[in-house]
């Protein structure tokens, strides 16, 4: 590169990173206002007790699930081939749980007992095997990263070090394992959280967990190829061949190829049961009637299934990262459309059993909810606070490979 082209990037890099900082600022900004002001500053109501900073967590949490899924195609499969994506796998795992967990702060209203599970336990709660399960991996992932911040700095030179991070590498299949059990029980009790609340016709069916844990793997593996494509571009060296990119994008596939009739199944459920009629009349006419058909299953899955699973497709950079961007959206819209809509049609009162009969009332109630601007830029703010990370990392720790693996 010459030296104008170098001082170019440059400046677009300083542009780039000021622009996130700018962010960050407001959004720590709009932290403070419901820090201080507590929850009512929020779209959020008795209806709607869930908003879109549960929505942004759940999303956050399903696009790292790459890391998960990566380190055990290296070191439980034994697939060296994906070894080039690995450790940017890890980063971006690392990078979704701890924006996840800023997030987390401001949701739970009390940010000062964000310890509490850690000593009172409530061993009848979904959420106690949540809390643990995202602690213990988050752990897992930044122990996985220690050796490329190591590697990245002048402590690299310590035989000390040195010894620990070789350590870390003959110890990394067992922390693959570990990872894999904590990510799956965590993805698949995130959709129980939802299932186990039976007032909430749209939640209670017992395919919520197994489909987050099956739609969180394509989506992390789809978020990893978006992430190498998207580096390879700006930093002007390529990541990861184009053969490592479509592997990916087929396992992918065959992961939707999972999820897909599963996804139709739960929805056979919900538009047989009881509350199918009364659903169906209270969403007519608003997003909710389609989104979940039309961005969920065909946007989101059926067309990328079919992009990652035709060679000629998947093999064309354009047609993989447009099939991996529709997963993203898909998961978007899924768990938007999962922990929203799930309130907005919901029983007031929840189950209003009739006196002397096992027979429920459903009077389906439609609730309202808009995020405040708050809640927007909080989350916002997390966004691009990933997206600085991201930017730090990729271009001054040893994220990415010496050299593209083919």
């Amino acid at each position: 590169m010459t030296f104008s082209g170098a001082l170019h990037a440059s400046k677009r890099l300083y542009v780039w990173m000021s622009l996130l900082s700018a962010m960050v600022a407001y959004g720590l900004y709009g932290g403070y206002v419901v820090i201080t002001q507590g929850l009512s500053v929020t779209g959020m109501s008795n209806a709607v007790v869930w908003g879109i900073w549960i929505a942004a967590d759940y999303s956050f949490i399903s696009l790292s699930a790459g890391a998960f899924a990566v380190s055990a195609l290296i070191y439980i499969f034994r697939m060296e081939r994906f070894r080039a994506v690995g450790r940017l796998a890890v980063f971006i795992g690392l990078i979704g749980y701890s924006i996840t967990m800023l997030t987390l702060v401001l949701d739970v209203g009390r940010p000062e007992r964000f310890w509490y599970p850690l000593l009172y336990w409530n061993d009848s709660s979904v959420l106690l095997e949540v809390f643990w399960c995202i602690s213990l991996y988050a752990a897992v992932l930044l122990t996985e990263f220690v050796p490329s911040i190591a590697e990245s700095s002048r402590l690299g030179r310590s035989k000390a070090l040195a010894k620990v991070t070789a350590g870390l590498r003959w110890a990394m299949p067992a922390l693959a394992t570990a990872g894999v059990v904590f990510s799956t029980l965590h993805q698949s009790s995130l959709g129980a959280l939802y299932g186990v609340l039976v007032a909430r016709p749209l939640w209670n069916t017992e395919m919520m967990p197994l489909l987050f844990l099956l739609s969180a793997i394509p989506a992390g593996l789809s978020m990893t190829v978006i992430a190498s494509m998207l580096t390879s571009r700006f930093m002007k060296r390529e990541v990861a061949s184009r053969e490592v990119l479509a592997g990916l994008g087929k396992l992918a596939g065959l992961s939707l190829i999972l999820y897909i009739p599963v996804y139709l199944w739960n929805y056979y459920i919900l538009s047989t049961g009881p509350t199918s009629a009364a659903l169906s009349a209270a969403l007519a006419g608003t997003p909710y009637s389609y989104a979940p058909l039309v961005l969920e299953l065909a946007l989101g899955a059926v067309a990328p299934a079919v992009i990652f699973l035709v060679p000629r497709l998947r093999r064309s950079g354009k047609a993989l990262f447009f099939g991996a961007a529709l997963v993203v959206v898909g998961l978007l819209a899924d768990r938007w459309d999962t922990t929203i809509m799930g309130q907005l049609a919901n029983d007031l009162p929840p189950l209003n059993y009739v006196r002397g009969s096992d027979i429920p009332v459903f009077g389906i109630h439609l609730a309202g909810y808009m995020p405040t601007w708050p809640e927007w830029v909080t989350v916002a703010g997390t966004v691009s606070l990933g997206l600085l990370l991201f930017t730090l990392g990729v271009r001054f720790l040893k994220v990415l490979p010496s050299k593209a693996a083919s």
